[in-house]
C-alpha cells in the first residue's frame, strides 16, 4: 500500500511551465503572423511591378503630358546629364584632357630611372605634361627626360628641366650614417612651361 499524502504541496506533482494547449495556441498565433506578412508583402510587390510596367509603358506619353508642368525629379537630372555631357566635350575638343591618361602615367612611370622619384604628374591635355619629383643622381634627369621623349604618347612633346635644386637633408644622428644627396626637380613640356611663365 502507498501512502501519497494529496494536501502537501510540497509533495504535490510540479506542473509544467507551458502546456501543450499554450504552446499550440502561440504556434497557431505565429503561422498566422507569418501567412498575413506573406500576403502583405504579395501584395506590394504586384503594386510595385504594375508601377513599374504602367511606367515603363506609358513613359512617353507621361512625359509629353508633364512638359508643360513643373519639371520631374527625372527631367532635372536628365537637363544635369546633357549639361555635364556638352562641358566634357567641349574640354575634350579644346585639348585639356589628355586622350589616355592612365596609360600615359604608365609609361611616364616606366620611363622612371631607379634613382628617381615622382611627387606629381600634371597632365594639360595632349600638349602639356609637368613632373615634379626627387633624384639621388641628377644626371638621372636627362636620362629619364630622354626617355619620356621616345615614349608613344608623348612624342614630340620637347620637355625642358625648370628647375633642380638640392633637398635640404634631415640632420643625421652621430651614430648613424649621413643620408645620401638629394635633389628636387621640376621637368615640364614647353606648352606647360608657357603656362607657368603666364
Amino acid at each position: 500500500m502507498q501512502n501519497v499524502n494529496l494536501l502537501d504541496p510540497r509533495l504535490q506533482p510540479a506542473e509544467p511551465l507551458v502546456r501543450s494547449g499554450t504552446a499550440l495556441a502561440a504556434l497557431a498565433a505565429a503561422a498566422a503572423l507569418v501567412l498575413l506578412h506573406g500576403l502583405v508583402e504579395q501584395q506590394l510587390t504586384r503594386r510595385a511591378l504594375a508601377a513599374t510596367a504602367a511606367a515603363a509603358s506609358g513613359g512617353e506619353a507621361t512625359e509629353a503630358a508633364t512638359e508643360g508642368a513643373a519639371p520631374t525629379a527625372l527631367s532635372r537630372l536628365r537637363a544635369q546629364v546633357d549639361e555635364r555631357e556638352a562641358w566634357l566635350a567641349a574640354v575634350r575638343a579644346d585639348g585639356a584632357v589628355p586622350a589616355q591618361p592612365a596609360a600615359t602615367l604608365q609609361r611616364i612611370v616606366a620611363a622612371l630611372p631607379e634613382t628617381m622619384w615622382l611627387t606629381e604628374v600634371e597632365l594639360h591635355g595632349s600638349a602639356g605634361l609637368r613632373i615634379r619629383g626627387g633624384t639621388l643622381d641628377p644626371l638621372a634627369l636627362a636620362e629619364f627626360a630622354r626617355r619620356l621623349a621616345l615614349a608613344e604618347p608623348l612624342r614630340g612633346l620637347g620637355l625642358q628641366t625648370l628647375r633642380l635644386e638640392p633637398d635640404d637633408a634631415p640632420a643625421a644622428a652621430e651614430d648613424a650614417p649621413a643620408p645620401a644627396p638629394t635633389h628636387r626637380f621640376v621637368l615640364a613640356s614647353h606648352a606647360a612651361a608657357a603656362e607657368a611663365d603666364r
